[in-house]
């Protein structure tokens, strides 16, 4: 059994041109040769995006179950209530801390 990938070549015979937008006219950027492995880095990026995005699902997980996190996460948040006027003031600060 096969594996499918996220991107594959479906046309082998023809040539592949990309525009540049500093330069005059079209011109052939890839080698006919390079086609194939261009496909597989976009294959491995997708792969390893694939690989980053559960490494994430399980960070959070971990956020939201594991008992120190949590706690850290409360002391944060109160710490910003507590040095906040208003509860306009303690968005803004929780804000700045997004950026």
């Amino acid at each position: 059994m096969t594996e499918n990938k996220r991107f594959e070549r479906i046309y082998a015979d023809v040539d592949v041109f990309c525009r540049d937008h500093n330069a005059k006219g079209v011109s052939q950027l890839i080698e006919r040769e390079d086609y194939d492995r261009i496909v597989d880095l976009l294959n491995e990026l997708s792969d390893e995006n694939k690989h980053y995005k559960s490494i994430f699902f399980e960070l959070v997980e971990t956020a939201l179950t594991d008992k120190s996190c949590r706690e850290l996460y409360c002391k944060g948040i109160l710490d910003i209530f507590n040095k906040a006027n208003s509860l306009n003031q303690a968005r803004e600060m929780i804000k700045e801390h997004l950026e």
